[in-house]
């Protein structure tokens, strides 16, 4: 079985890095405190962008470890808007949509 990590959006304030033991077991893999709500995750290159849907805000992380799930806040916005649910990146890579 190919090792694989994924990230995981809480109502809480954490994103979860996790991965699947050979045996089908989820293993924590590491911890990132985010904005209450990180219920939106939208990778792209070596960025995460997150919307914290309790808090109407929206985050970008820098991805420093793929394999362990390290996560860095690189910087956090206002959604200007309630309960950022949905992002999506312009096919230029220069805007991001946030919907409810």
């Amino acid at each position: 079985m190919t090792n694989r990590t994924f990230l995981v959006g809480t109502g809480l304030e954490t994103i979860y890095a996790c991965s699947l033991t050979p045996d089908g077991q989820l293993q924590l893999l590491n911890e990132t405190k985010s904005g209450k709500g990180p219920s939106w995750l939208l990778p792209q290159d070596n960025l995460l962008h997150v919307g914290a849907e309790h808090d109407n805000k929206l985050q970008t992380f820098t991805i420093d470890d793929r394999i362990q799930g390290k996560l860095t806040l690189k910087k956090t916005i206002s959604s200007i808007g309630n309960t950022p649910c949905y992002l999506q990146i312009d096919p230029s890579g220069k805007w991001m949509v946030s919907a409810k």
